[in-house]
């Protein structure tokens, strides 16, 4: 059974519970794949921006980021890079923060979610998103 089926059985289910299927992974896609064509300023959509090894992946399971140590007979240390906010990676397995922020934008779209995320009177402060109706604040 599919995530989204399964979703949507437990909306038959659970009447009173609110479930919500959002497809993170075609965001997600869709930024690796363009990652040029959004104003964001994506410059490196697979290297790691904190990694060991260079271009094309900047990625060495063996040293994690910010860590020094002996590889093939010479000490190394995994930097971060100096502009995070051109990479999609962080360090190989996580996204950056700008990754992150065009992520939840996306999220909050309603685009990816079913049944679609409905968010009235909502508003940015700062860098919370306040629902006016409900109060409700999201961190971002």
């Amino acid at each position: 059974m599919q995530l989204h089926d399964l979703c949507t059985k437990f909306r038959v289910q659970l009447p009173g519970a609110n479930v919500t299927d959002v497809d993170i992974f075609s965001i997600k896609l869709d930024l690796i794949s363009n990652y040029s064509l959004y104003e964001y300023g994506f410059k490196q959509p697979f290297a790691a921006c904190c990694g060991y090894g260079g271009l094309p992946l900047n990625f060495d399971n063996r040293i994690a980021c910010g860590k020094t140590k002996i590889l093939n007979g010479s000490l190394v240390t995994a930097i971060p890079c100096n502009n995070t906010a051109e990479y999609v990676n962080w360090d190989g397995n996580h996204y950056t923060e700008a990754a992150n922020e065009y992520v939840s934008s996306q999220i909050l779209t309603g685009n990816y979610s079913d049944p679609p995320l409905l968010l009235v009177n909502a508003y940015l402060i700062g860098s919370d998103l306040v629902d006016g109706l409900k109060k409700n604040v999201v961190r971002l």
